[in-house]
């Protein structure tokens, strides 16, 4: 996933074919939940079967692991994916081709159409670390999420913590040296900071820690920021290969 477009805290994206490299990304991905941050990925699957509902947005899908695997409410949910990798994003609609997702190539930092698209939740897995600590860049993501959300609607996730939690020598070095390659900015992060800024955006704010990483989950306010939608898919264009319902740019 990268992030707000200036390079700062810029995620890297290998892209590579086949289903045995797909396996291949799953088990290091298994492996460092489990291992380095201590929060095994059965718990944050668990946590989307908790949280998804069946008019999801996917912000920064990475390989779509957890859409593939977790449970949604409906057979034919309304899935959309927004990142500003492309690969990543052909990379996760391929995989989630079933659910014929939408996907949107563009910048989480920046001003998205929210009287286009209304979700009822919104997947902010794994990138709320990524966000350099400016409180202005944290203001214009959270701004820009709930205005996507339906009144009541939730967005929850899963961040890797700098601060507050017991780190392993293992991944206290591996988090510092993401932070001093500008791929984490998460030195000062702690469960009061995370807490904090939820409910600076959001209600019914729920942290729940496991090693190095909190679940969080959080609800947009009521009557706040409403406005008429017009229907999405007058605004659908076509792309080849599996992303079905288009590829949008703003």
């Amino acid at each position: 996933m990268g992030v707000c477009g200036n390079g700062v805290a810029r995620g890297h994206t290998h892209v590579r074919d086949g289903g045995d490299a797909l396996s291949q990304d799953d088990a290091l991905l298994d492996a460092a939940n489990a291992r380095l941050w201590r929060c095994p990925t059965p718990e944050i699957l668990r946590w989307y079967d908790d949280n998804v509902t069946a008019n999801h947005l996917e912000v920064g899908p990475g390989n779509g692991y957890y859409l593939d695997r977790c449970t949604f409410p409906s057979k034919s949910p309304n899935v959309t994916l927004l990142d500003n990798d492309r690969a990543a994003l052909h990379r996760s609609a391929s995989r989630i081709h079933r659910h014929r997702p939408r996907v949107i190539f563009a910048d989480v930092c920046d001003p998205l159409a929210a009287g286009v698209f209304r979700f009822e939740s919104v997947g902010f897995n794994y990138v709320l670390h990524l966000l350099p600590r400016s409180m202005q860049v944290i203001d214009v993501v959270m701004v820009n999420l709930r205005r996507l959300l339906v009144p009541g609607g939730v967005i929850f996730g899963a961040t890797i913590l700098g601060s507050g939690v017991e780190h392993t020598r293992v991944s206290r070095r591996v988090n510092d040296r993401n932070n001093a390659a500008g791929y984490f900015s998460n030195l000062h992060d702690s469960p009061e900071w995370l807490e904090r800024t939820l409910r600076s955006y959001f209600d019914d704010c729920r942290v729940r820690l496991l090693g190095c990483v909190a679940l969080f989950s959080a609800r947009r306010r009521q009557g706040r920021d409403v406005q008429a939608s017009p229907s999405p898919e007058k605004y659908c264009g076509t792309v080849g290969g599996c992303v079905r319902r288009g590829t949008f740019e703003w």
